[in-house]
């Protein structure tokens, strides 16, 4: 989430949600309640469900054939590099690590 939530909360159409499952950004250093209030959005913090949840989850990414969005793949020796990328935040998407066998 990090400081991209005020962003975040710009390009959600009015009476949409936001669904949070993670901090990897941090938490953010200012929030545009207004915005939030003003549209009727709707912010929902999640640790993922349950075992039934996860395979619900699964079951529907695989019949509507989902797949994600890969911004880069590092080799395990540059894993650094990855972890730097993400922090920066300049990923779309997910970072893979690979590891050679």
């Amino acid at each position: 989430m990090g400081d991209t939530l005020n962003n975040l909360i710009k390009v959600t159409k009015p009476g949409g949600r936001l669904v949070f499952y993670g901090a990897t950004r941090g938490n953010p250093t200012g929030f545009d309640g207004r915005r939030l209030f003003w549209n009727q959005i709707k912010m929902i913090g999640s640790t993922m469900g349950n075992d039934e949840d996860f395979g619900n989850m699964l079951e529907y990414v695989t019949k509507n054939k989902i797949t994600p969005l890969i911004d880069q793949v590092f080799d395990l020796e540059n894993s650094l590099e990855a972890f730097e990328r993400m922090k920066e935040g300049k990923q779309t998407g997910k970072i893979v690590i690979r590891i050679s066998q």
